[in-house]
């Protein structure tokens, strides 16, 4: 987990810049991991697009979205320098624990975080492209989840689905081969 986490820090650290007209400069949020171990996210700064899974550690369909998505994490990484960030707000003391056996159990080859602060909402909330009647708000965001959210390099959402239907990673992963300029 802590190598995930190393990687994770340096395609976020990238060289590319991820800004937006509604976003500020200097983007940077806290996270919590399943350890309850504290990152710091930079937004402003990552190698490639970004997809952000908000997810929920009782929520079937969202064991499903993430499912799916961890069959491809590695060729997302590796071909398109993809950041994936799956999170989910924090609801009670034991969160922390419920997400950690969640990791434990489905082996996510990404970690699982908590928003406590609800910045990370905040600040897909307030990107370009957001479509607000499914992200509307800090406290009622995660009514619907799952939530896949896909920002280009420049900070700008390229894809946006709730719920979960089998074959939509792949839908991902053409748009992340379009993004990245590799040709089919």
């Amino acid at each position: 987990m802590k190598n995930t986490l190393l990687v994770l820090l340096l395609m976020v650290a990238g060289a590319m810049s991820l800004k937006s007209q509604n976003q500020p400069d200097g983007q940077k949020i806290l996270l919590t991991d399943s350890n309850d171990d504290t990152i710091l996210l930079d937004l402003d700064n990552a190698a490639g697009p970004m997809v952000f899974v908000v997810y929920g550690p009782g929520c079937g369909i969202c064991i499903k979205e993430l499912n799916a998505i961890s069959k491809k994490v590695d060729a997302w990484q590796n071909l398109y320098q993809t950041t994936i960030i799956a999170f989910s707000r924090n609801y009670d003391r034991n969160y922390g624990r419920k997400i950690s056996r969640m990791q434990e159990k489905f082996g996510y080859p990404f970690p699982l975080f908590i928003d406590t602060s609800g910045e990370l909402a905040k600040y897909l909330g307030n990107c370009d492209g957001i479509n607000t009647k499914y992200f509307s708000s800090i406290e009622n965001y995660h009514l619907m989840i799952p939530q896949t959210v896909v920002l280009s390099k420049d900070g700008k959402v390229v894809f946006q689905k709730y719920g979960y239907q089998s074959g939509d990673e792949d839908k991902i992963e053409a748009l992340l081969k379009e993004l990245s300029g590799i040709l089919p």
